[in-house]
């Protein structure tokens, strides 16, 4: 009853962590419910073993183990996906350890810590490569699509503006070029992104985003299912979609994309055909749905204010960008109100 006391807690501790990183981490509503579930299922668990009957085992004091220091072990992390990684592998080590010992104190007990672990398994193999993905998307507020098609300037040139200023994720976005061309251009702004901590996705062709090794493609509602192109790019590799509603955005997000974007909020010059959402259906998905949103569409500097005021935090940016004087300080300026946003700092 000892080891089972022991178990519970470290099981139930370890999932509350993970729990807390992807509820709070990322805001990832299915995984934080699914771990939840299973804590409850460890307190029914010791409610049916009888509190008293543990807190009567407990003898914490004593526990030789308090004092064991394991030579060059490292507590560091590199961020909340190890936190979370580190954190299963502590919950499925207590339920292993439950599994065995119940079946001398609660044998009836044992086939349920056996299926709890393997759903510990499960929600592993499962979000732990959505939890790498959605924390390097945490940080991106400001998201910039860029095309030869617009560009003033080279686009390699261009683009080393643009992340200098503040961008964070650039998207290639080339209808008519050549695979060829496209590809060797699609490398080019790989290594200037990577040179800056900028992620780079390729809009639409997720074969191209795979060969030069991209960080993950964009995709519009009649292009391949998020799940297909996962296989392509890999467990790794991040999707986007193009939505138009709320509903839309949560419909992309349960297909398995990681980031959503929803508009156009305003006329568009690059999107000239569709109608404009409006800033509410952005900021309504922004606080509805547990992935990040970019609102998208006709976006400038003065027009940023009444994007954040929906609820808003982050966006993706063409003409605006491009087209400035200077893109460099343009992004600068965008990527000051959308952190001052995040502080609650009153917008310019």
């Amino acid at each position: 009853m000892r080891i089972i006391d022991a178990n519970l807690n470290r099981a139930r501790e370890a999932l509350r962590v993970v729990e807390e990183v992807f509820r709070l981490g990322i805001s990832d509503r299915e995984a934080s419910t699914e771990i939840k579930q299973l804590r409850h299922g460890l307190a029914a668990v010791a409610k049916e073993l009888g509190q008293t009957a543990l807190l009567g085992a407990r003898d914490s004091a004593s526990d030789v183990g308090r004092e064991l220091v394991v030579k060059n072990q490292k507590h560091a992390y590199a961020g909340m996906p190890d936190i979370a990684a580190a954190n299963m592998k502590r919950a499925q080590e207590a339920l292993r350890v439950l599994a065995e010992t119940s079946r001398l104190a609660a044998p009836a007990l044992a086939p349920r810590f056996e299926k709890m672990r393997f759903e510990v398994y499960e929600i592993e193999r499962m979000r732990l490569p959505r939890l790498a993905r959605g924390s390097r998307l945490e940080s991106v507020l400001l998201y910039s699509l860029v095309t030869s098609a617009i560009s003033p300037m080279p686009l390699p040139k261009m683009v080393a503006m643009l992340v200098e200023g503040g961008v964070d994720a650039i998207q290639l976005r080339e209808k008519t070029m050549p695979d060829g061309a496209f590809a060797r251009l699609a490398e080019k702004i790989r290594d200037i992104c990577r040179k800056r901590g900028a992620l780079f996705i390729v809009n639409d062709r997720v074969d191209i985003a795979a060969a030069v090794g991209a960080d993950g493609v964009h995709l519009g509602q009649e292009d391949l299912p998020p799940a297909d192109a996962r296989r392509v790019l890999g467990e790794s590799g991040m999707v986007g979609i193009s939505t138009r509603s709320p509903v839309m955005a949560l419909k992309a997000l349960r297909d398995g994309a990681d980031y959503i974007a929803i508009g156009p909020v305003f006329e568009s010059r690059v999107a000239p055909n569709k109608d404009a959402v409006g800033v509410q259906a952005a900021g309504r998905a922004t606080k509805s749905i547990g992935a990040p949103v970019f609102a998208i569409g006709g976006i400038s500097a003065s027009r940023l204010p009444l994007v954040l005021e929906s609820g808003c935090r982050r966006v993706a940016v063409c003409t605006a960008l491009l087209w400035a004087r200077d893109p460099a300080a343009e992004a600068a300026k965008f990527k000051r109100i959308l952190k001052a946003n995040l502080r609650g700092i009153p917008r310019e």
